[in-house]
């Protein structure tokens, strides 16, 4: 029994089955599906070189604190109230473990304190060194009190940092008052930093709006928070709108109402039936499969597309029944040659792709087969079920002038010198491969820019996106001076900043400096102030260490327990971290590939999100070229076994490429880069440019005009529903997506004019093939 035969006689049990199935599978599947945009997921696991990167970042550079700005507005009391609030409330969350005071060596060092003049506390102590006869210098006496009372408001301060005063900082400009929480979750765990951050941000709004001040988040957490959301509005909002242009197309298409409620129905059926298993086999959406459903809802449609066209054509002059078994006979071949080379397209992915691009394809492949049988079975069932006859209003009439425009020679001309011309931007674009895609979360995201606003007032804030790795001082030195050296780099950050900052020379004794912190703490007067600020007791410690010491590498020891970010420990051997970023935007005009490269050019081990982000990039580009060749290889071998024509093949496939390559070149006058996103774009291309080819091939060869102009609107239809779905991403936060978009937009406008050329101007003029081929 074949497909037409089970439709003709099962198709109440068919319209059940499928209505159950598309209720099961969304209650059950939906419910595991889960966010995860962790960038880090787009690297292999497995490969040492990922592994080394990636426990390094959580070991250094990710972290469960969230840091919250609340902006003072001019009444910094009123802030300070504010935020003693918010502490209370947030303590009370259960989301967090605790508040951190503000008494971290290492947070001094992050909010920008090596920026103080040291200068100050040398000429406190210089104040209180009398020379020999000027006892009774009164300039002198008037420096000393001067530095006392200097010292008395610094200890007056220092004592009365009590109740929300040790938990805060307010910076130097008096705008903004920072908090840090550190939340239960580990940062790894996204979906329970999610849940805390959406509970603590609704908290935050309630003490907002009781007190009247602004609060901000940023941090790992709140990146990790918008992330997951913008992920998660993406998927709904492409979704939606791509729902929402493809139904408007349709009732255009066809002028019914009746057809558009068949056609959306079984789209409803189908994206319930994908979801579900989608929930079931991949079971989370990333930032690679967020828009794969808006995309699957453009590319599923085509087939109900080609069904209700040819439905209504056989319906016309036939019984509905006789016209469903025309339609199905005639598109059954056509429509699964073109679901294998769209599925063979996706299969692609899965030759050495990192996971998210696997989940891709397999949510993809799920889609497009749940789709196909949704279109091939439920649809032409419920037509037949309910007695609905579909009928056209053409309301699109310019696509019979566009038709015979198409067929004339002024056309061929045209398309093949927009092709001619285009095709050498195209090979341009495709040559130089950006390192440096556009960022994947907005840039006016909240904590975006809330760290902006932290580092406007604070200076210089947190450590640095890049860092290097020096194996002893030595080495440490040499790369010191080398960051310092080059323009790429702001001045980085390492235990030699904390060196420079008090003075000690690092090619000295431990003795020399035991000797000068021993002579301040036995000046009676310094004595007395830090006895009252509690300050001696842990002098007398560093005294007790440095005496002790025999040289600087005990120092060291001791400081890498007050500030260990600047450690970095592997295999039993201490090494040094080094922290800077770029001078200009890391993530424009390529300039990761040319850190990348000026670091390997000096032997320099790098890590961090940036270095990640290269070995992602490159491997994706390698990948890809793999994944694009094997495309090519496979969609030929497909037609030559489906088309049984070597000349066809081979002009389907070219004229596929070259609209391609024609793409970039379009592409390259929006600036739109070949980045990892985009090249995406050629596998998916080939494997769904082909299919409008198959489709017109057919037709033009059956000699039929009427025949030819209705695969032609069907075709046109198919292209102008999937440029819909793909023009929904214009709707998403990530200008990468975005992109993405865009240009598979022009591809398939660039598809659909290649295939009007080739139809009528080359493959026209073919034999007509034995009728079994259709």
């Amino acid at each position: 029994m074949d497909m037409t035969d089970l439709v003709l006689r099962h198709h109440r049990t068919l319209l059940v089955v499928f209505l159950l199935s598309a209720f099961l599978f969304a209650l059950f599947g939906l419910r595991r599906i889960s966010i995860n945009s962790d960038l880090t997921n787009l690297a292999d696991k497995f490969d040492q070189n990922y592994k080394e990167q990636i426990g390094f970042l959580s070991e250094k550079l990710s972290s469960n604190i969230l840091v919250v700005l609340a902006y003072t507005d001019g009444n910094i009391e009123k802030a300070k109230r504010a935020v003693e609030l918010l502490k209370e409330r947030f303590e009370e969350s259960g989301y967090v473990s605790e508040t951190l005071k503000m008494d971290n060596p290492e947070l001094f060092v992050k909010y920008g304190f090596l920026g103080l003049d040291s200068e100050v506390l040398r000429r406190v102590q210089n104040a209180f060194d009398f020379g020999e006869g000027s006892f009774l210098d009164f300039s002198q006496w008037r420096n000393l009190f001067a530095s006392l009372s200097m010292l008395n408001e610094l200890a007056e301060e220092y004592i009365n940092r009590k109740g929300i005063e040790q938990y805060i900082l307010l910076s130097p400009d008096q705008r903004l008052i920072l908090i840090n929480f550190a939340l239960n979750s580990s940062v790894s765990d996204v979906n329970a930093i999610y849940q805390a951050v959406a509970g603590l941000r609704n908290t935050a709004k309630e003490v907002s709006k009781a007190t009247g001040v602004r609060f901000a988040f940023t941090g790992t957490p709140a990146g990790v928070y918008e992330s997951n959301n913008q992920v998660q509005r993406d998927f709904a909002i492409t979704s939606i709108v791509s729902l929402s242009g493809i139904s408007l197309i349709v009732y255009l298409g066809y002028g019914s109402l009746s057809v558009l409620l068949c056609l959306f129905l079984s789209m409803v059926v189908g994206m319930c039936m994908t979801l579900g298993l989608a929930g079931l086999l991949v079971g989370e959406i990333n930032i690679v499969t967020s828009f794969v459903n808006a995309m699957v809802l453009g590319l599923g449609i085509d087939y109900g597309i080609h069904v209700m066209t040819r439905i209504a054509e056989y319906s016309r002059f036939k019984d509905l029944r006789e016209g469903i078994k025309e339609a199905l006979s005639e598109l059954l071949k056509p429509s699964l040659i073109a679901l294998l080379t769209t599925v063979g397209a996706f299969s692609s992915m899965y030759l050495g792709l990192s996971r998210p691009f696997v989940q891709m394809a397999t949510f993809s492949i799920i889609g497009m087969i749940c789709f196909y049988l949704t279109m091939m079975l439920f649809l032409p069932s419920m037509l037949l079920s309910l007695r609905i006859r579909p009928v056209e209003h053409e309301k699109l009439t310019f696509l019979r002038r566009l038709f015979s425009m198409s067929r004339s020679r002024r056309f061929a001309l045209v398309v093949s010198a927009v092709l001619i011309a285009f095709i050498p931007l195209g090979a341009l674009n495709l040559k130089e491969y950006w390192y440096t895609p556009p960022g994947l979360v907005a840039k006016r995201a909240e904590s975006a820019m809330a760290f902006a606003e932290l580092k406007k007032s604070f200076q210089r804030v947190g450590f640095g996106e890049i860092c290097v790795v020096a194996e002893d001082l030595e080495e440490l030195h040499r790369l010191d001076q080398l960051l310092k050296s080059s323009d790429l780099f702001i001045p980085p950050l390492s235990v030699l900043s904390l060196m420079e900052f008090s003075k000690f020379d690092g090619n000295g004794s431990a003795q020399n400096l035991y000797a000068s912190l021993s002579e301040m703490v036995n000046n009676p007067f310094l004595l007395a102030v830090f006895k009252r600020i509690g300050m001696y007791p842990q002098i007398l410690d560093m005294l007790r260490l440095l005496k002790g010491s025999k040289d600087l590498n005990d120092v060291l020891s001791e400081l890498q327990k007050d500030v260990p970010l600047f450690f970095y420990q592997r295999a039993g051997h201490t090494m040094y971290v080094l922290y800077t970023d770029t001078t200009k935007d890391l993530y424009k005009d390529n300039r990761l590939k040319i850190v990348h490269n000026f670091v390997t050019e000096n032997g320099v081990k790098s890590f961090g999100t940036p270095m990640i982000l290269y070995m992602i990039m490159e491997d994706m580009r390698k990948s890809m070229y793999s994944v694009i060749f094997l495309t090519v290889c496979g969609i030929f071998f497909m037609l030559l076994l489906s088309v049984r024509s070597l000349k066809a093949s081979l002009w389907i496939t070219v004229g596929v490429l070259a609209s391609i390559v024609g793409t970039f070149g379009a592409g390259s006058l929006l600036n739109i880069r070949t980045t990892f996103m985009t090249l995406l774009s050629v596998p998916l291309l080939l494997g769904l440019g082909v299919d409008s080819f198959i489709h017109m091939r057919h037709a033009v060869l059956r000699n039929d005009e009427t025949h030819t102009y209705r695969t032609f609107k069907s075709v046109f239809l198919s292209i102008i529903t999937t440029i819909a779905a793909f023009g929904s991403f214009s709707t998403a936060q990530g200008q990468l997506l975005r992109e993405f978009g865009v240009l598979m937009g022009i591809g398939f406008v660039m598809c659909f004019f290649t295939t009007a050329l080739l139809s009528f101007h080359v493959l026209g003029g073919e034999d007509r093939e034995n009728s079994d081929v259709h």
